[in-house]
């Protein structure tokens, strides 16, 4: 049995994935509107209530804490937090990652546990200079999104990757930002402890997270559709609804097909690695600004004030496209296919 969402895009939902959309429909209804800036408590108390409610590592497996979910079942729920809160959503998607990478390894399972109940963070960065020097690194982190101060650095550099600790991270400094208010942005100079991980596909861990990303970027292109489309339904210009006029019309149905076709490579992508997988991210990052441009340009000079959502939603987007620019650096073209 299938059952139809509210403002869904893709395929026909089962009862558990409809489960999914309503209960999380529900939680960013009934939760406080996310904070216009980086406000620590308040992410802090949102990621421990996901966790208490089991969605915020929903796709980690059940033997190490998490919900058990597929590929499927994990993307729409960040798709759902995408458009709810992006800088959320995104922080899950690198606490699935970390989990899928330390749960594994004896050594994290404090670790892991805290990840998993919401109590503490791990960033995920793809690109960084360090040197490592046995147990010990050095180096810096130009930007490190979605992570408490301290927090543990988990950098995936190549064909290896390292666990840094929170006290090697030296004089923290906060980033501005566009958007995605509650990333917590920060750089810091490395120097300390740290842990070389043990050898695995690290370009199937890096698609993984790839992929859950993009899961985010399709959500703000939803949530910024809905609100150009909502807002064009009841606005009346010469004599009639907004959505009436030939142009808004094609802008609104161009911006509908760009949320449905990458929400469609998405569930497509389930097994994609490299540059797939990068693909896929980058071209749901530039629907996400596409459609947020959009829905501005439809509600005109209103776009512009924060007491309509879709300036918000752009800011997100533009945010993001920056945050994730390393996926498709340095990708080898052979893992194409």
């Amino acid at each position: 049995m299938t059952r139809p969402a509210t403002n869904w895009f893709g395929h026909s939902l089962d009862d558990d994935e409809a489960s999914i959309v309503s209960v999380l429909s529900d939680f960013a209804t009934a939760a406080p509107t996310p904070p216009a800036s980086d406000d620590e408590t308040a992410v802090a108390k949102a990621r421990r209530s996901l966790a208490e409610f089991g969605f915020w590592t929903p796709g980690t497996a059940e033997e190490h804490g998490g919900g058990g979910a597929g590929y499927r079942l994990t993307t729409i729920a960040l798709e759902r937090l995408g458009r709810y809160w992006p800088a959320l959503a995104l922080a899950s998607a690198q606490a699935h990652t970390a989990v899928d990478v330390l749960a594994p390894l004896p050594a994290f399972a404090d670790l892991v546990a805290d990840v998993q109940a919401g109590n503490a963070s791990v960033a995920v960065l793809e690109h960084a200079r360090l040197s490592v020097d046995g147990t010990g690194v050095t180096g810096f982190s130009g930007r490190v999104d979605i992570a408490d101060i301290p927090a543990h650095l988990l950098v995936l550099n190549g064909e290896s990757a390292v666990l840094v600790a929170p006290q090697a991270l030296r004089t923290p400094v906060r980033l501005g930002r566009t958007g995605l208010a509650g990333a917590l942005t920060w750089a810091a100079e490395i120097d300390g402890s740290a842990w070389v991980l043990p050898a695995r596909d690290w370009s199937r861990v890096r698609a993984g997270l790839h992929l859950r990303r993009a899961a985010v970027a399709v959500g703000i292109a939803g949530a910024a559709y809905d609100a150009a489309a909502g807002y064009a339904s009841v606005r009346r210009q010469f004599g009639g609804p907004l959505d009436a006029l030939p142009t808004v019309r094609a802008a609104l149905d161009a911006s509908a097909d760009q949320v449905a076709t990458n929400l469609a490579a998405l569930f497509g992508a389930e097994s994609a690695t490299g540059v797939v997988a990068a693909a896929v991210l980058r071209g749901a990052c530039e629907a996400a600004v596409e459609v947020a441009t959009a829905a501005v340009q439809v509600h005109g000079g209103y776009g512009y004030l924060d007491e309509y959502p879709v300036a918000r939603h752009l800011r997100d987007a533009i945010s993001l496209r920056a945050t994730v620019s390393d996926a498709w650096r340095d990708v080898p073209l052979r893992e194409a296919g």
